[in-house]
């Protein structure tokens, strides 16, 4: 599975999903670090990461995760659907 491939399945699942709202940030100018998945679930702001193994997040995009959680947001390093899914239980 490519990146392109997993993030287009982990925002179909969320799209699905009643009550969330997702945006793809890849590749349009976002901030340095930003996770690749922005939204909200049932009124929850989630931050999502999404990586294929054995990839795993640089230092800034550890950072700025760890900044989102401090603020309140679910933040989830996914290598696949079912991590997203265990992330926003």
């Amino acid at each position: 599975m490519t990146h392109s491939s997993l993030s287009k399945a982990i925002t179909k699942y969320l799209l699905s999903l009643p009550h969330c709202n997702v945006d793809n940030r890849q590749g349009r100018g976002a901030m340095v670090g930003a996770p690749d998945l922005c939204g909200s679930y049932k009124g929850r702001h989630f931050e999502i990461e999404v990586k294929i193994l054995p990839d795993t997040p640089s230092k800034i995009q550890k950072f700025r995760l760890k900044e989102w959680a401090e603020a309140g947001a679910i933040c989830i390093v996914a290598h696949s659907v079912d991590e997203v899914k265990e992330g926003l239980k």
